[in-house]
């Protein structure tokens, strides 16, 4: 009969089966029964086991109590955690003896962020409140083919605790009673390092009111009711950059970046600070190494350890849907997205995913940024993209990406309705995502733009490679409110060069001459007036094809500044009646009072002209429209300030102020303010001029150099 045989047959493992054969261990009488009986020795084992159980009792009623410590050493270089440890220190400390339970706290997180080291650490500051002894056991719980077996470690641990081998019986129930009964009266502390459930550790947490357990697990275990959970997750920088060790202060950047590649994972951290000493890697030559490296986990390997197997692990770790909702975000081709947008993604309401995105971040999967949104790191994120592409079909991720784009073309649209309420845009006829974003005013609205352009700016070229032409050029045109309001340029016209591209192969064929308008705007914003200007030119051959005034007024006006800027005053002056004369048959009041602004401007570098009529004028009209009267009254103060009529200047900057402020442009705050400057400096004020210089430049930082000249005022076109 074979080993594994009588295995079966007894209800023994083969392992202590083993031991008994090579007399590494001694059977007691119920072993030796047990084993009689399987085998059919018909009392035969029993006798030939009577010695052996005789010897057994002489040793021990001669042997000591044994003091264990099975504690692995103590890190080297420890670093963070301070909080942490206190916790687990003063948790363990305290409880326990007064009433007689025993304290337990589960250390967690995602595998190779500390657990560990923070555990052992504790346990080497706990040692001598457990005068009777430490005993630690790695369960190796996330390790199938490592995992340990209940019975073998119980029979480690009454072994260390003094137990002959002969006296453990057999079966985990019989081991438990007798571990507890050695451990009531003594005080020990049980460190159970990687258990994968609450079964494991259970067995394993001794019952005396003198004794405590530390657990780690990836997992926080709530089933084990343990008296205290301590999550960690990444490193922050300053203790990361001392895990790497001490280096000369030059080499000081390189460090940083280098623990921001690491993602603060004290793994990583610890494989590059070996790499850096063993190795005498530079620290600058460590760095250039993971910044080529197409995976900088490729590099944070040592032969012994790697943090892409770790990490392989630790996903390996998840829940069907945590693994599911990281392949969807891996996704999003932007820095960061929201709840809303993994909702989006998913297809269905952002309330269960918010759950989902919150576990993942705590296990150190997912960052946040300094606006709440989530993001990967660069050690993570290939393996979520490599995760995306084992979960989900190539259908499955185009169906999600296709619900992400129309989800945030309806969001932009909103978003640009609150911001400019009077502006020409088109009906969306995209897919109604499930959850729909809303905004109270055109400040939140203006929030949620400045948080998601760099993402949409993404989308949207995402949407131009998948071919969804419409997607693409209306999430640009919904998205221009916001970057005329927050001077983004350079957004601004790289989504609009790809928007005019979409927006000429689409079926709607006003798209392509709007899309033309808005780049030439962005670039005559930027100082490419001669470029604006070809764009304007394609978009009026377009609108008068399509016989729309509306759209031809607005190319003339946007001409009109165009020209006035390359010195074309005249030019300027003729294209913006023009203008005015085909806003008159139109009932677009909001284009009128734009032209009439124009006009002013440009007429008020001419003689016998009267820019404050033309700005009056207009103002009256741009009732309600906060951003538009904030620009006027800007015009008039510039107006009023070259006339020398200083007071009248400083009473429309301040009121400019006031307004710009109302409607959270901060251009146009910085622009009235660096008026009242040059206003005060004109007024023989230096200081207070340069004072106010200062406040304009916190608002807005592009203001500064344009508020020492006093140059032509930006933005008279909306």
């Amino acid at each position: 009969m074979s080993l594994t045989d009588l295995a079966l047959r007894a209800s023994y493992s083969r392992s202590y089966l083993s031991k008994l054969e090579n007399r590494i261990a001694l059977p007691n009488s119920g072993v030796a029964r047990t084993l009689d009986r399987a085998l059919g020795a018909e009392g035969l084992l029993m006798a030939l086991a009577e010695p052996d159980l005789a010897r057994k009792e002489r040793r021990r009623r001669g042997q000591r109590a044994v003091t264990p410590f099975t504690l692995p050493a103590a890190p080297t270089a420890f670093h963070g955690r301070r909080a942490q440890l206190e916790t687990i220190v003063t948790t363990l400390s305290g409880a326990g003896a007064r009433d007689g339970t025993v304290p337990a706290i589960v250390v967690c997180g995602i595998a190779g962020i500390g657990k560990t080291a923070l555990a052992v650490t504790a346990a080497h500051d706990l040692a001598r409140r457990f005068p009777d002894g430490c005993l630690f056991v790695d369960l190796h719980g996330y390790t199938p083919e490592r995992g340990a077996v209940i019975e073998e470690v119980l029979d480690d641990f009454l072994r260390l605790l003094g137990v002959d081998g002969d006296e453990i019986p057999a079966g985990a129930g019989p081991r438990v009673s007798l571990y507890r009964s050695i451990l009531r009266d003594r005080q020990v502390l049980v460190v159970i390092d990687n258990a994968c459930h609450s079964d494991q550790v259970r067995h394993l947490i001794p019952s005396g009111g003198g004794c405590a357990a530390l657990v780690t697990s990836r997992d926080p275990l709530p089933s084990l009711n343990a008296a205290g959970t301590v999550r960690i997750g990444p490193l922050d920088e300053h203790a990361a950059v001392a895990l790497l060790g001490s280096h000369p202060d030059d080499q000081q950047p390189a460090l940083r970046r280098i623990a921001e590649i690491c993602a603060g994972f004290p793994l990583a951290l610890r494989i590059a600070a070996g790499l850096l000493a063993h190795h005498q890697v530079a620290p600058g030559r460590l760095l250039t190494e993971l910044t080529v490296a197409g995976r900088p986990s490729e590099v944070l390997q040592d032969g012994e350890r790697s943090i892409d197997s770790t990490l392989t692990v630790a996903l390996s770790c998840l829940t069907p849907l945590q693994r599911t909702t990281l392949a969807l975000v891996s996704l999003h081709p932007g820095p960061a997205l929201t709840a809303e947008a993994v909702a989006w993604l998913a297809g269905r309401h952002a309330v269960p995913v918010e759950a989902v995105l919150a576990q993942l971040h705590g296990d150190g999967l997912l960052l946040t940024d300094a606006s709440g949104g989530y993001t990967f790191h660069d050690l993570v994120r290939p393996h979520a993209v490599d995760l995306a592409h084992r979960e989900l079909d190539e259908r499955e991720r185009e169906q999600a990406l296709r619900r992400l784009v129309d989800g945030y073309v309806h969001a932009a649209h909103a978003a640009s309705a609150a911001l400019a309420p009077q502006r020409r845009r088109p009906d969306i006829d995209q897919r109604t995502p499930q959850h729909q974003v809303t905004f109270e005013d055109n400040q939140v609205a203006y929030a949620w733009c400045a948080r998601e352009v760099a993402g949409i700016v993404a989308l949207g070229a995402l949407a131009h490679r998948q071919g969804w032409h419409t997607a693409c050029w209306q999430l640009a045109y919904s998205m221009r409110d916001f970057y005329f309001l927050a001077r983004a340029l350079d957004p601004w016209t790289s989504s609009h060069r790809l928007a005019v591209e979409a927006a000429e192969r689409d079926a709607y064929p006003w798209a392509y001459p709007a899309t033309c308008n808005n780049l030439g705007l962005a670039l005559v914003e930027q100082g490419d007036i001669k470029g604006g200007l070809d764009w304007y030119a394609i978009a009026m051959d377009a609108f008068t094809r399509l016989e729309d005034r509306v759209g031809q007024a607005v190319t003339l006006g946007h001409q009109a500044w165009a020209v006035y800027c390359l010195g074309r005053h005249r030019d300027g002056v003729l294209l913006g009646r023009r203008a005015l004369k085909l806003y008159e048959s139109t009932s677009d009041v909001r284009g009128r009072a734009i032209t009439l602004r124009t006009l002013a401007v440009i007429s008020a570098q001419l003689p016998d002209e009267d820019p404050v009529g033309m700005l009056t004028e207009a103002l009256g009209l741009f009732d309600g429209l906060s951003l538009d009267a904030a620009m006027t009254l800007n015009c008039l103060g510039e107006v009023y300030r070259d006339q020398a009529g200083l007071l009248r200047a400083a009473h429309y900057f301040a009121r400019a102020v006031r307004v710009a402020r109302s409607c959270e442009s901060g251009y146009e705050q910085a622009r009235g303010l660096a008026g009242l400057a040059s206003v005060a400096r004109l007024a023989g004020h230096p200081d207070m001029a340069e004072a106010l210089l200062l406040v304009a430049q916190n608002v807005d930082p592009q203001s500064r150099p344009q508020a020492k000249d006093g140059p032509r005022p930006p933005g008279a076109r909306g």
